[in-house]
């Protein structure tokens, strides 16, 4: 027993010793393991890359102010800046070198305390943008009137301190931060942005001395509260519930108009006799906008310098329209209009309308294809309609409920001789089955599209992804760059 028991005694040693070299030889293999990583890394293509390569990168990270809306600048674990710095000393050297990767500052208010870390954060992101103009975007959560006489006081206390050199201004939430910020000396100020429905009606907010202000977006109370230079606006964007506001863009610099769902109930049509003038105006956006606000825009506004025009009503809206552009029609040369759902569009008023664009070289025209057929019957017998037309773009619901129709009217205007030559054709589809274009192709459509512009180009696009559709090559081309 006892030479047995001897044996075990160093069997067991020995086992413990196997063990231990077994751990070290583990720990000698996670250590090669991380070295052999270690080296893969040094070896990647982001380390070869040049610095300035690189931080450009960096501010490509950063979104824009007006593109975020619960983003936190203040939040260190997801905010890029913050994220950027701290993975690795490069990183962190480059990141802190370059300031502009610091100039945009989003505040959560409902994130944001009092003379704790988010006061000392907002500091260190100033103190690191250095000289450079600010990009700043105020926003909160709904519900928040518990905390808006606690926050706003500091918040616009520190606002005040950098109004210098503020660019861009993007306040969300809440209304009354803005009285707040009078007395801000706003003169680097470029773009306003103001996305908030409720506010004082008695209040008036004051932004005169933003003298390089040249774009606003303004989404809140009535135009009278807002002291702007609104003679030197270049881009505006409106979503208002009334029409005044136009008014004080008269003979303004703005270049680009954009009026978004626009339901004044006390506009006064008889109004339209005094018109705006916009003499600098190129490119004017109506959306959403109901019959009587459109006819009263289009009637009113005057711009002798307009190329683009683009009309979209995405919804079937009762008695929808489409009234004529008064002024200077003639000057337009790029028409686009979106009224895809309006089957009560009545077809005269589309082709009065078209008739009066007579210099417009580029246009998507949407509408439902019932109106589009009796569109193209009455335009096959005219001659005097967009003779200047070189691209076109259409969509409908339903490619075949027009494909003839259209084909027909191609070749009609092609033995027009004041009619110019179509160059580019592209048919936007959003529903386009298989079984259609079995049905395109036995039916004959697609051939007779080609035939009837056998000058044109002819493409016929997925309207999701404005690519060509795939799956029947032989139908469509790839478009040029």
């Amino acid at each position: 027993m006892t030479v047995l028991a001897d044996a075990l005694v160093r069997v067991e040693h020995a086992m413990k010793a196997t063990k231990a070299a077994l751990g070290r030889m583990q720990d000698r293999r996670t250590l090669i393991t991380a070295a052999m990583t270690s080296r893969r890394a040094l070896r990647a293509p982001v380390r070869m890359l040049p610095d300035d390569i690189l931080c450009t990168i960096f501010a490509w990270a950063v979104p824009a102010v007006g593109d975020l809306e619960n983003d936190d600048g203040l939040n260190t674990s997801e905010w890029p800046p913050w994220v950027i710095s701290h993975v690795c000393r490069r990183w962190r050297q480059l990141s802190l070198s370059h300031p502009r990767l610091w100039s945009t500052v989003m505040i959560h208010l409902p994130a944001y305390s009092i003379g704790g870390s988010s006061n000392r954060l907002l500091q260190l992101l100033i103190e690191r943008s250095a000289a450079c103009q600010l990009d700043v975007g105020i926003f909160a959560d709904e519900n928040i009137t518990a905390i808006t006489t606690t926050f706003v006081p500091l918040l616009a206390g520190s606002i005040k301190e950098i109004s210098p050199r503020i660019r861009a201004l993007s306040i969300d939430s809440p209304p009354e931060l803005v009285p707040s910020l009078t007395g801000c000396n706003f003169t680097s100020l470029d773009h306003l942005r103001l996305t908030y429905e409720h506010v004082d009606g008695h209040t008036t907010y004051t932004f005169a001395d933003a003298t390089n202000l040249r774009t606003l977006e303004f989404v809140f109370g009535e135009p009278a509260q807002l002291r702007l230079p609104w003679s030197q606006l270049k881009n505006v964007y409106l979503r208002l519930d009334t029409l005044g506001v136009v008014d004080l863009l008269a003979n303004s610099a703005v270049e680009l108009l954009q009026i978004d769902k626009m339901y004044d109930s006390d506009v006064n049509i008889e109004d339209t006799a005094i018109p705006i003038m916009l003499p600098s105006l190129h490119t004017l956006l109506l959306s959403e906008s109901c019959a009587i606000n459109l006819q009263y825009l289009l009637e009113r506004i005057c711009a002798p310098q307009l190329k683009v025009l683009k009309l979209f009503l995405t919804e079937d809206e009762p008695g929808a329209r489409l009234p004529l552009l008064v002024h200077h029609s003639h000057s337009v040369e790029q028409l686009d209009i979106a009224y895809s759902k309006t089957k009560n569009l009545p077809a005269k008023e589309v082709v009065a309308f078209l008739k009066s664009m007579r210099n417009v070289r580029q246009m998507y025209l949407g509408i439902p294809a019932e109106v589009l057929v009796e569109v193209c019957q009455a335009i096959r017998k005219m001659d005097d309609i967009m003779p200047q037309l070189r691209s076109l773009r259409i969509s409908a619901e339903e490619l075949e409920g027009f494909g003839m129709a259209l084909a027909e009217t191609l070749a009609a205007r092609r033995a027009m001789p004041r009619i110019g030559r179509l160059q580019e054709l592209q048919v936007i589809q959003f529903d386009l089955k298989t079984p259609q274009w079995e049905e395109l192709k036995g039916g004959g459509i697609m051939d007779a599209l080609r035939n009837a512009g056998e000058e044109t180009q002819l493409y016929l696009l997925d309207g999701w992804t404005n690519e060509p559709f795939a799956k029947r090559p032989e139908f469509w081309e790839e478009p040029s760059a």
